[in-house]
This record gives C-alpha cells, structure tokens and sequence, in this order.
C-alpha cells in the first residue's frame, strides 16, 4: 500500500464526511416531542378515525411520527394518514368539530402498508415537505379505512391534555383531557442544523465555549485527528 493510495484514501474519507454535511436532514419542531403515552386508543372499526390539531412552529413540515402500540397487519392492511391545512383565525379549542371541518383542506395524503409498520414505537409518515407551514394551523387523521371484522389497532396519547389551545377528537368526539401521541418533523440543510446545534451548546457556556464558533475549531480538529489517525494506519497496513 503506497503513500499515494494512503493520501486518497484519507481525503475521500474527508470529501465524504463533507458532502454527508450537504443537503437536507429533519428535526423535531419546538414543543413537538411526545413523550407522555400513557393512554390507549383503539381503532375498532374502518370508520374510528382520530384526528388532532397542531400548529407548525417551522417551513417545511415533511413528517409525523405516530406512536402504534399494537398492530396486526393481516387484520388492517394498511394505515391512513390525512393531513388538512385549518383555514381559521381562532385556535381548535375554541371552534367546534364541524366549523373544523367546514374550514379544512386536505393538502397531503400518505398510506403506510401495514407490514411496514412497527409496534410499541413511533412510526413515520413522511411526505413532501410544505414550504410554507410555519405557523398555519393543521389537523391531521389517521384511520384504517379497510380493518377487517374483529380487528383492531392501538394508538397511544397522553394521560392528561399536553397542547394547549390545540384539539383531539375521536370520531368527532372532543377528548378534553387527552392528545394523541405524536412528533412533528421539519426539513432544514445540515448545515443550518449544525450551526443551531452549536449555538445551542454555548448557551450558558463559560468562555471560549459560550462562542459558538470554538465548536467548529472543535469540529475542525476532530477532522483533522481523524484524517491523521487514518493516515497512520495506512502507514501500519504498508509496512
């Protein structure tokens, strides 16, 4: 192994870690992160349909991740995920089901194939991302329209009401003191992330790492011990 096939290889592994920092990654939206699912909520017919309304905190909504804690495929081939933009100015919790549904329109629609789905953890609905959400109001459904006779499914919510302003409603039936279980996923560049990541850190940081950028001399240096750790174990290999 020569010094030349030794310098390539390092600096592929660099190119690499550099384009990997192109493009778009996700992140959950502030406030977005379900934790409490101590409740159960059975879809026991194809018409149960659940439906919970949120508010976008960012551009580019493109997922969200539904808690399934039981799931059978062979009795419901599938489930459906409706996402509806609310064209009102007062919350959900202060309009009624049907004024909801008089000012909703579908803007995405996704199918998840019933062996694709996991149970006892979160499962995504991703679909093109809306430029635009950030700060519209959504509804979204999910239901399985072709369960089978004695099937069942069942999702999970929070034991008591997490969103304030926000509504869930089973079968069009207010649930006053309950959400349903559920992340919201937003589209950013990698490199927009990274730079919110690093100002994160240096908050509340003494100096230099209350700055954010001795994150990326960090970074930098981290690159640059991994390039030369690289490079010394080619050196080993060509011995």
């Amino acid at each position: 192994m020569n010094k030349t096939y030794i310098f390539i290889m390092t600096m592929g592994c660099l190119l690499a870690g550099a384009i990997s920092m192109l493009g778009d990654a996700v992140f959950i939206g502030s406030g977005q992160k379900q934790n409490d699912i101590n409740s159960e909520f059975g879809i026991w017919t194809p018409g149960t349909i659940f439906e919970q309304s949120f508010r976008a905190s960012h551009n580019k909504l493109s997922c969200i991740d539904v808690w399934i804690d039981s799931y059978r495929p062979w009795d419901s081939p599938y489930l459906e995920l409706r996402l509806l933009e609310i064209h009102t100015d007062r919350a959900p919790d202060e309009t009624s089901y049907a004024e909801i549904q008089q000012n909703a329109k579908e803007v995405r629609t996704k199918r998840i194939n019933g062996w694709l789905l996991s149970p006892h953890m979160f499962n995504s609905f991703s679909f093109k991302a809306i430029p635009d959400s950030s700060g519209k109001q959504y509804l979204f459904s999910i239901q399985s329209p072709e369960l089978h006779y004695g099937g069942t499914s069942i999702l999970r919510g929070s034991y008591r009401k997490r969103l304030e302003g926000e509504s869930f409603f089973v079968n069009g039936r207010l649930q006053e003191k309950h959400d349903l279980a559920f992340r919201v996923f937003y589209q950013d560049s990698r490199a927009a992330l990274l730079q919110k990541a690093f100002q994160s850190l240096s908050l509340q940081k003494p100096f230099p790492f209350s700055e954010p950028v001795i994150y990326y001399v960090l970074l930098l240096v981290y690159l640059f011990l991994l390039a030369l750790l690289l490079w010394r174990l080619g050196r080993l290999l060509s011995v």
